[in-house]
């Protein structure tokens, strides 16, 4: 059974969500945010996630920093691979 694609995960989150200094785990090379944790359950039964991430640039006086690992501004786009084992409810 080939993958069903659903896509911009609207129906499911809601939309853009925006976030600061999250504690983001890594999820197979993803970032994994809290409001995907209804989609975690998914990946638990075989689903898989693909999502794009956009960071916006913190200026400091003394330095420029772009830690997307720690000052994610948006999430932007993402969308749900799932199968027969992964089907979101």
């Amino acid at each position: 059974m080939s993958p069903e694609r659903v896509s911009n995960g609207k129906r499911f989150f809601g939309g853009k969500k925006k976030f600061h200094k999250l504690g983001a785990k890594t999820l197979g090379g993803a970032i994994y945010t809290p409001f995907l944790s209804r989609a975690w359950e998914w990946v638990q039964g075989g689903a898989r996630i693909e999502f794009e991430v956009v960071a916006r640039r913190w200026a400091d006086k003394k330095q420029q920093t772009t830690d997307w690992r720690t000052k994610i501004s948006e999430v932007i786009k993402f969308s749900i691979l799932y199968t027969r084992g992964g089907h979101p409810k």
